[in-house]
């Protein structure tokens, strides 16, 4: 994935090169407009930017946030000095911290990684809302920001705050699609950011708990009727998506 870097820190960005130049295409800016206007131009999956810089805000980081929605945005700063506001950053469209303390690559890949799956998310959510009920929309969510991490019928219940009988009972009386159905949405969707972004399909169905490629085709053939070449072309998570709500269990909401 193509990943814009506003990090003034010359520490900073090589750690940050150490720990993602195998997997994803570095393009370092050294001015908040150029950081926009990368953002606005190019073909880009997310930034990475300091808010503590000098003349940074967290508020910059909203406007980035503001201008290419679709953006996932991480923060790597340096918190030793000052305060983290967890709230804040949720408020400004922020989907993952890194603190600059850490030199860990695994943090930060796995931090970058959960921002992709949080903007994924929050684009799929923000398509939805107002066409179905409250309660699918925020199930799908979760389904997509957990796809990579073998979530199950019962985590997903637990965080809707219900029993796992409970929210299959609430989704029968929407006449919406089952608690599998709905993890296997969120799989299938970021699947498609995945392939997107340029991953393989044997990579992809790894990290979506598939033993192989072949796994992640047939569900795709089954569920989506769309040719995985096909979602690598651009426009992957909105062709799927679109597919997914033409299905019989859909159109009968």
């Amino acid at each position: 994935f193509p990943i814009v870097v506003f990090q003034p820190d010359a520490r900073a960005r090589a750690r940050l090169s150490d720990a993602l130049a195998a997997d994803h295409i570095l393009r370092p800016v050294d001015t908040w407009a150029e950081l926009l206007r990368t953002v606005l131009t190019a073909r880009v999956s997310a930034c990475i930017v300091d808010i503590y810089g000098p003349r940074q805000t967290i508020s910059l980081a909203g406007s980035v946030a503001y201008g290419a929605p679709d953006l996932a945005i991480v923060v790597y700063s340096d918190f030793s000095r000052n305060r983290l506001d967890p709230f804040e950053l949720g408020k400004y469209g922020i989907d993952a911290v890194i603190d600059a303390g850490d030199d860990d690559p695994v943090v930060i890949r796995e931090a970058v990684a959960r921002s992709f799956a949080s903007a994924t998310a929050g684009a799929v959510a923000s398509d939805l809302e107002g066409r179905f009920p409250a309660l699918m929309v925020e199930a799908i969510r979760w389904a997509v920001e957990n796809a990579s991490t073998q979530s199950t019928a019962e985590a997903l219940a637990r965080n809707m705050g219900m029993s796992q009988a409970g929210l299959a009972r609430e989704l029968r009386s929407l006449k919406a699609p089952p608690s599998r159905s709905l993890l296997l949405w969120g799989r299938l969707l970021h699947a498609a950011h995945l392939l997107d972004g340029g991953r393989t399909v044997e990579s992809s169905a790894l990290e979506l708990g598939y033993s192989s490629g072949s796994g992640l085709h047939r569900a795709f053939h089954r569920r989506v009727g769309i040719p995985l070449g096909d979602v690598s072309t651009g426009g992957g998570l909105t062709l799927v998506l679109n597919a997914l709500l033409e299905s019989a269990e859909i159109k009968r909401l």
